[in-house]
């Protein structure tokens, strides 16, 4: 190996909008630090996998990074299956991929996202996925809950495939189904890179009950301690290191996860005023020149 090199950051991209606006995100970053070279891969489909894969492989060196936005489903020109990007962690380590191979497990994917929630006692809504009538009654009867009731696909963004169902023909099947929280206004999304969390308010559209795709969003002033606590043991405590999950309150008054994800749109940056340690709590401003690349490659490769 070559020392004193600069260490390389490969990227994987495509042509949509969102992957080169994060890759202008790593670029910019990069200019400023001095110290990193951008190679990026833009040449190859699902079926060019194992080539890529024997590429990167002859090519990673010690101290070298990967940066993607790996998506497996409909509306993306690359598709990076959930299973090849495991096998990344053979060639970089894990510390050394963004995404994490293990957070990208769940992305677009509700019913997987909510087992695991369950299984690690996080708190949620009362949900439940149910494949018929016979699973929705019981599951209302076992929460105690009446109409109406969220339901969701376990795929989709921007409030698709969800829906507020007012009796029992309006349910169809398969779906994720959830309380409906009548005293919810809006949620607040959290972005978490590291030990730092920053996040905005999503208001809720005066004609519908979802916060997501209604356009109105605000800064924060403040982040609630109880989202806080939740948020380092989701993505500190798992491992999963970086990247967003929506808070919303339940009737208890509690905040509760709605869903996360490893994606968060760059154009939200703007709301983005303040940042928290999610140790001591102690709240800091955020430059007007940051970007998020900035500290997901300062904890990747320090400065």
């Amino acid at each position: 190996m070559i020392q004193n090199r600069k260490s390389r950051i490969f990227y994987l991209w495509d042509e949509a909008k969102s992957a080169k606006e994060w890759g202008r995100c790593f670029e910019k970053t990069a200019e400023k630090r001095g110290d990193l070279e951008i190679i990026k891969i833009n040449q190859f489909s699902g079926s060019d996998w194992p080539a890529l894969l024997q590429f990167l492989t002859k090519e990673v060196e010690s101290g070298d990074l990967l940066i993607a936005r790996p998506k497996d489903n409909a509306d993306t020109k690359v598709p990076i299956s959930k299973e090849n990007f495991q096998k990344l962690e053979s060639v970089f380590r894990p510390q050394k991929i963004f995404p994490r191979a293990h957070l990208y497990q769940f992305f677009d994917d509700k019913k997987k996202q909510c087992e695991f929630l369950k299984a690690h006692h996080f708190p949620i809504p009362k949900t439940a996925w149910v494949t018929n009538q016979v699973e929705l009654k019981q599951f209302m009867a076992e929460e105690g809950l009446l109409f109406p009731l969220v339901r969701k696909d376990s795929q989709g963004h921007d409030g698709l495939g969800v829906s507020l169902i007012l009796d029992l023909t309006q349910m169809h099947y398969p779906g994720l189904v959830q309380e409906f929280c009548t005293g919810f206004k809006g949620e607040i999304r959290v972005v978490c890179i590291g030990s730092q969390v920053t996040g905005y308010l999503r208001k809720c559209h005066p004609f519908d009950f979802k916060a997501s795709g209604s356009g109105l969003k605000e800064s924060l002033q403040a982040i609630p301690n109880e989202i806080c606590d939740i948020t380092r043991r989701l993505f500190l405590d798992t491992g999963f290191y970086s990247g967003c999950v929506d808070f919303i309150k339940n009737h208890e008054g509690h905040w509760v996860i709605s869903e996360f994800s490893y994606l968060w749109p760059l154009r939200n940056l703007v709301f983005l005023k303040k940042f928290w340690n999610l140790f001591d709590q102690s709240e800091h401003s955020i430059g007007l020149d940051w970007i998020p690349s900035d500290w997901i490659l300062e904890d990747m490769i320090p400065i």
